[in-house]
């Protein structure tokens, strides 16, 4: 297997995708500054619980992630355990919805929060050659854990079903 292929396998579509969302995160806060938008006025201990619940979810989807879906394992198999049991791509959801939310609460920033719809959007079209190449690889296998799973947020019918 060339490097080319292995590093695809390994990582998928997460290094260019972090990247990017870096950029949205940083136009959106300076659109923000550059706009004088005021600070989100929050209660210190709903911003706290907010906090514990983002970073909670985040170290849930991160760990589940790697624990149940090592190196050795990406692109090989059709993972349905853990995180995976719910949605097909959780680290992404980590980085889309806890880290943004994070961000937003450690800054109280308006514009980082906004910033969850194209980061959104830009992952729903962005995994897509993740998921052609899963179909690829696992045809009706995975196209049966795609209707029982959400790309970033659970289906209420996987809540349902565990």
């Amino acid at each position: 297997m060339d490097f080319r292929t292995q590093y695809q396998r390994i990582f998928g579509v997460g290094p260019s995708g972090i990247v990017v969302t870096t950029f949205i995160w940083f136009l959106f806060y300076l659109i923000e500054k550059t706009l004088h938008i005021n600070t989100i006025q929050i209660h210190q201990l709903a911003r706290t619980i907010l906090l514990f619940v983002f970073f909670l979810d985040a170290i849930y989807l991160v760990f589940g992630s790697i624990f149940f879906m090592p190196l050795k394992k990406r692109g090989r198999s059709v993972v349905k355990n853990g995180p995976y049991k719910f949605i097909r791509h959780p680290l992404y959801s980590a980085l889309i919805y806890s880290g943004t939310g994070i961000l937003a609460l450690l800054v109280y920033s308006w514009g980082l929060l906004i910033s969850v719809i194209p980061l959104t959007i830009f992952w729903s079209l962005h995994v897509r050659r993740e998921e052609k190449h899963m179909l690829k690889s696992f045809g009706g296998e995975y196209s049966q854990y795609m209707k029982k799973t959400g790309q970033f947020i659970p289906k209420f019918k996987a809540i349902i079903d565990s």
